[in-house]
């Protein structure tokens, strides 16, 4: 059995804080955009809430990855908050309730908050840099600064989670890329008109003249969707699974041609390669 360890690589962990660093000087400059939006407590504290409720409910994913409905909620924030803000709550309130436990070191926790983060900050920016422009309709610019929003926190999320994987397992980024997030690009952009409509049923309200009731009303909807990421992971590893079973059966009946198909297998990875 492999000794568990208390720290990952130091290579994992410098790319850790490289991306704290990063965060914090993009926090820094997105507090000097201009921006006339106002929020009182009540919209932090809500939104807060959102954020540690979203990241709650996690999909795993092979290669020790996870994934959650913190986009939405991310992309919402981006349209009702200046940009530094929404970061800044993706940070402090994405925690995980196992963080510091051995299945979930603290690296990790630190590493999943950092990334959000800076996927929403940069989110953020392309929100801003969209609706600075003049000359255009509103909902023309409400419908190019969410795409662009969540083409922003599509690849920074998605480039961040994929190279720590790379340095901490060593699987090759492209393996990595297909297994897990190669898929994900279609979820995202169903999911986005979905963090704009979010944002916008809390600026008007729908049920009972309070946006809080229309917000929480769509979330629920919004979480059955993530039975069928759940289930399509465990469909993945029971198929993955029942061919490992397959092939073990093989060897143990043939001696003779032990490992055969683990070799075929690999010619075959091979050839579709080429």
């Amino acid at each position: 059995m492999e000794p568990r360890r208390s720290l990952p690589p130091t290579r994992v962990l410098v790319y850790i804080f490289g991306l704290a660093g990063a965060l914090l000087a993009l926090i820094l400059v997105l507090s000097t955009l201009p921006d006339t939006r106002r929020v009182d407590w009540l919209d932090i504290f809500f939104w807060a809430l959102l954020v540690l409720i979203a990241n709650r409910t996690m999909v795993t994913l092979p290669f020790q990855a996870a994934m959650s409905h913190s986009f939405v909620v991310a992309l919402a924030a981006v349209v009702l908050f200046p940009a530094w803000l929404a970061a800044s709550l993706l940070f402090f309130f994405s925690f995980n309730k196992d963080s510091g436990r051995p299945a979930y070191p603290w690296y990790k926790d630190l590493f999943n908050r950092i990334q959000m983060a800076l996927a929403t900050g940069v989110a953020g920016w392309a929100w801003w840099m969209v609706q600075s422009q003049a000359g255009l309709h509103p909902y023309a610019l409400e419908a190019a600064g969410t795409l662009a929003a969540a083409a922003a926190y599509f690849i920074v999320n998605i480039s961040a989670v994929v190279y720590v994987i790379h340095l901490y397992s060593g699987v090759r980024i492209r393996k990595i890329w297909s297994e897990n997030f190669s898929w994900l690009w279609v979820s995202y952009l169903v999911q986005a008109p979905v963090g704009l409509l979010l944002a916008k049923a809390y600026q008007i309200p729908l049920i009972w003249g309070w946006g809080r009731f229309t917000v929480l009303f769509m979330m629920l909807l919004l979480y059955f969707s993530r039975y069928y990421w759940d289930e399509k992971v465990k469909l993945e590893e029971s198929f993955d699974n029942t061919i490992e079973v397959l092939v073990s059966a093989l060897d143990a009946k043939d001696p003779f041609t032990r490992l055969h198909s683990e070799r075929v297998a690999a010619i075959s990875n091979s050839i579709a390669q080429k």
